[in-house]
């Protein structure tokens, strides 16, 4: 008899057919190697556990050459890796299709607010998008989130990403958005830089971002194999189990580093197509309350 965790799991990223004959061939899948996503990262944890729980025999590897993330999207284009992980960009290149089921619960999209403390003091009580347009946000260069924060009428400014902390303890901006699993981390790493810097504990954003697996646009047997992986892991908890151990984003899996409690939404118009019929269900408990809203207003 089915869990009625299964059941849900079923419901909400759809059935997927077994594909003829899949365990009479082992898929070989490469996966780039490079230094912001190392072996211990989780996207390659994930990436081991849905081959593993999809039924189909698989041998993974990493790829021979070190990496940058550029050039590892240009590699999956090319055909020369087979699997990526990454947030779900609006854009996509045309030779690349993603699996949709998001690897992170959705939290990507969930953005802590570091700010000087001064700062922080002028967020008591900010509730709404209009609360926010005086402030000045601070984004890497040519991120999609600067893109999703102008679009709710927000200012933006630029920089590369190792000045972004110096900048934000110089008073270039007011407050710098981060990814709920890194933003702690990153912090520490810049407290020599950023002494007066800290993260607002009551307030944040969130948007649909999940990050999710992207394969050569032509690898449907990857994609079905992946897909059917992630829906197992997911039915059976050993998805949200490995998260839950993974320094960064296990904290916030498990409640034991909480979200800020009001957390608000913004719509992603570059949210890719296959990702907007995920339910709530598909996210994680605390950021199901904004998708609602978010849902409302659309």
């Amino acid at each position: 008899m089915p869990t009625r965790r299964a059941l849900l799991m079923t419901m909400t990223l759809g059935p997927l057919a077994e594909t003829a004959g899949a365990a009479e061939r082992p898929l070989r899948v490469t996966y780039p190697r490079m230094l912001e996503r190392p072996e211990s990262a989780y996207g390659y944890q994930v990436l081991q556990l849905a081959l593993r729980r999809s039924g189909r025999p698989a041998g993974l590897r990493l790829g021979r050459d070190l990496l940058s993330n550029k050039q590892a999207w240009q590699q999956l284009q090319d055909g020369l890796v087979d699997v990526v992980d990454n947030a779900s960009a609006g854009r996509t290149p045309e030779r690349v299709a993603l699996v949709p089921a998001p690897i992170d619960m959705g939290l990507g999209g969930c953005r802590l607010l570091l700010g000087r403390r001064e700062v922080l003091e002028r967020l008591r009580g900010v509730r709404r998008i209009e609360e926010l347009q005086p402030f000045v946000f601070g984004q890497g260069l040519d991120w999609t989130d600067t893109r999703i924060l102008r679009q709710a009428g927000l200012r933006v400014q630029e920089a590369d990403f190792p000045s972004l902390l110096r900048m934000l303890q110089g008073r270039r901006f007011d407050l710098l958005p981060l990814s709920c699993d890194e933003a702690y981390a990153f912090l520490d790493r810049g407290r020599e830089q950023a002494p007066d810097v800290a993260i607002a504990a009551e307030l944040g954003l969130f948007y649909p971002y999940p990050r999710v697996f992207f394969v050569s646009a032509g690898n449907t047997e990857l994609r079905d194999t992946l897909l059917r992986g992630l829906q197992a892991a997911g039915a059976d908890g050993s998805l949200q189990a490995l998260l839950a151990r993974t320094p960064g984003i296990g904290p916030v899996v498990t409640g034991r580093q909480p979200l800020p409690r009001t957390l608000i939404g913004l719509a992603n118009p570059w949210l890719p197509e296959p990702l907007r019929g995920l339910p709530p269900e598909a996210y994680h408990p605390s950021l199901r309350p904004s998708l609602r809203a978010l849902a409302e207003r659309s």
